[in-house]
């Protein structure tokens, strides 16, 4: 369940390093999927190990970025929330399902 939002993660830092703007404008999943930072699975509406999709989106003028997950089980959401590291802010929304993991640098 780590991988996905790890592999999502790594191809945002490295379409930062490639982008040559310094910031995360125009970055997608289509986009990473495109450069071949992310497996172009990741961009299917049912990617996500509950069958949902992966979605990925500058955030902060654009200065950090966000991975958001559809579909999510609230247990799951849990164990998400205390795998991921200290520069990540976590929230879940419970009516939609929906996991929001926001980057910042």
């Amino acid at each position: 369940m780590m991988q996905g939002i790890e592999t999502i993660a790594s191809g945002a830092n490295q379409y930062l390093q490639t982008s040559g703007t310094n910031n995360y404008s125009g970055i997608s999943l289509p986009v990473l999927s495109t450069q071949k930072l992310v497996p172009s699975g990741m961009t299917s509406a049912t990617a996500n190990p509950w069958g949902g999709s992966y979605a990925v989106s500058a955030i902060n003028s654009n200065a950090d970025f966000q991975v958001v997950l559809t579909s999510v089980p609230a247990e799951a959401s849990t164990r998400i929330t205390s795998g991921l590291g200290n520069n990540t802010t976590v929230t879940y929304d419970s009516t939609t399902s929906t996991l929001t993991v926001k980057y910042d640098k």
